[in-house]
C-alpha cells in the first residue's frame, strides 16, 4: 500500500507534534510544510502548490485560531481532508457564516481534538463504561507554562488566546468521550492582570451528562506547584473509584481492593506522555 501525503501548515505546534506523530505512521509521510520563514527542502511559503498537488490528500491545519477560517475559505474547493487545531473558530460570528454556507466548503473536516486517541485514555475509558452507577466525573488539568506565552498571539482573546480556548475544548471533548454527551454546563472565568490585555488563566466548568452524573473541569496555565501539574481525571460511583493519574497509572479501588495498571509509555514514544 502507498503512503498518503500530507501538508502540515504551520510550524509551531503543526512542526513539534503534528509531524513527529506522522512520522510514526505506517500509511501516511509528510510531502510540505507551509511556513513563512524555514527554508529546506520540506518546506516553503507558497500556499497555493499544496491545493493542486494531487498526491496530497490530507492538510493539516496548525496555524493561530484567527487564522482558521480564512484558511479553509481558501481550501473549499479542493476536496481535500482536513484536520484543523482547535479551537476550530473564535466567536459566534465565525460559527453562523460557517454553519450558513457549509454547503459550500468542499472538504472533509475533523477538529483536532488528540486526547480520546491516546492509548492510557482509550483504555481508562474501556475501564469508566464497564464501571457502573456513575456519581461524579472530575478533571484537573494544571500546568506553569503562561509566562512563555505573554508575547504570543495567545495573550489576545480575540485571536482565539486564553487557556479557555487553548485548553477548553480539549477537556470537553475528553469529557464527552469518557462518559457521553454533557448538559448544563457552566462556567466560571479567573482573569490574570499582569500584563495590559487582561486574559483568561484558568476556568471552571460544573455541569452534568446525560445520565445526570455531576461533571466538574478545573484548569490553569499559571499553577505555582510543579508535584500538582498534569491531568487527573476521578470517577466516582457508589461504592468504588476510578482515578487517571497524569498518563502514568490508573487506579481501580474499592471497599476490599486497589489495583494499579501502569500505563505509562515508552520511553521511544516518549512524545506520548505529553500530547498536548
Amino acid at each position: 500500500m502507498l503512503k498518503k501525503a500530507v501538508a502540515i501548515i504551520g510550524t509551531g505546534y503543526g512542526l513539534r507534534v503534528i509531524n513527529s506523530c506522522i512520522s510514526k505512521t505506517k500509511n501516511f509521510y509528510v510531502k510540505k510544510i507551509i511556513s513563512r520563514k524555514k527554508k529546506g527542502k520540506l518546506y516553503s511559503n507558497k500556499f497555493h502548490s499544496i491545493l493542486k498537488d494531487k498526491q496530497i490528500s490530507l492538510i493539516c491545519l496548525e496555524t493561530p485560531p484567527f487564522t482558521h477560517l480564512d484558511y479553509l475559505q481558501k481550501l473549499k474547493n479542493f476536496k481535500k481532508n482536513i484536520l484543523c487545531e482547535k479551537p476550530f473558530l473564535i466567536n459566534q460570528k465565525e460559527i453562523n457564516f460557517f454553519e450558513n454556507n457549509k454547503e459550500k466548503f468542499n472538504f472533509n473536516l475533523l477538529i483536532n481534538c488528540q486526547l480520546r486517541f491516546h492509548p492510557s485514555l482509550e483504555k481508562f475509558r474501556k475501564m469508566v463504561r464497564s464501571f457502573g452507577k456513575i456519581k461524579k466525573i472530575k478533571i484537573l488539568y494544571f500546568s506553569n507554562n503562561f509566562e512563555e506565552k505573554k508575547n504570543d498571539w495567545w495573550m489576545n482573546v480575540k485571536k482565539g488566546g486564553g487557556h479557555l480556548m487553548a485548553i477548553g475544548p480539549h477537556l470537553l471533548d475528553l469529557s464527552n468521550y469518557l462518559n457521553g454527551s454533557i448538559v448544563n454546563l457552566k462556567k466560571k472565568l479567573m482573569v490574570n492582570t499582569k500584563y495590559q490585555k487582561k486574559i483568561n488563566t484558568k476556568f471552571h466548568f460544573i455541569g452534568r451528562f446525560k445520565d445526570l452524573s455531576i461533571l466538574e473541569v478545573i484548569s490553569s496555565c499559571n499553577n505555582p506547584i510543579p508535584k500538582k501539574n498534569g491531568l487527573y481525571i476521578y470517577v466516582n460511583g457508589i461504592d468504588k473509584t476510578l482515578k487517571f493519574s497524569n498518563f502514568e497509572k490508573i487506579i481501580l479501588k474499592n471497599k476490599n481492593q486497589k489495583k494499579i495498571y501502569n500505563t505509562k509509555m515508552k520511553i521511544e514514544d516518549k512524545f506520548f506522555n505529553n500530547p498536548w
